[in-house]
């Protein structure tokens, strides 16, 4: 089931971005490891709170907007976790030229770990299952299996 959520959330990121063979390949650029702004946060989790109401957010590209589609596919994979509490900030780092916050979002059923992408502007350009972190666990399936596909942006 996390391989949907997966599939379903890369729907999101737009067309002109693709996933790296490997995300060895590609080595993003750690940033400082202080937690972003209160705002950039909240801007995240109402990213969230819109796709798990239905709501297309105001808070992203044109290109995430014109595959608004996938939103009601994400909606409904999201909606196995529960109700949507908060995220927990994890870290960033930059890859390509696209900014990327770490964060596992919380559930009332259990935690997925997820990645905001953002442009040089802050509008979010990509929304991807991150890398599970352990003791993540799915409501239903246990542990994702070990390397289960993430996809880091490129342009």
């Amino acid at each position: 089931m996390v391989n949907k959520i997966a599939a379903i959330v890369f729907l999101l990121a737009g067309t002109g971005m693709t996933a790296l063979p490997s995300p060895a390949l590609a080595a993003p650029l750690l940033l400082a490891q202080s937690a972003p702004s209160a705002a950039t946060t909240a801007s995240f989790a109402a990213f969230v709170n819109d796709v798990m109401a239905g709501r297309v957010p105001s808070n992203i590209s044109d290109t995430m907007k014109a595959q608004s589609a996938g939103l009601g596919q994400a909606k409904t994979a999201l909606a196995q976790f529960g109700t949507f509490k908060r995220l927990d900030y994890v870290r960033e780092d930059t890859m390509q030229g696209y900014h990327r916050y770490h964060y596992t979002a919380v559930f009332t059923k259990g935690s997925l770990g997820v990645i905001f992408v953002t442009d040089t502007n802050g509008t979010i350009d990509g929304f991807f299952q991150d890398q599970p972190q352990q003791g993540q666990q799915s409501p239903q399936s246990g542990p994702p299996p070990p390397g289960a596909p993430t996809a880091p942006p490129h342009r």
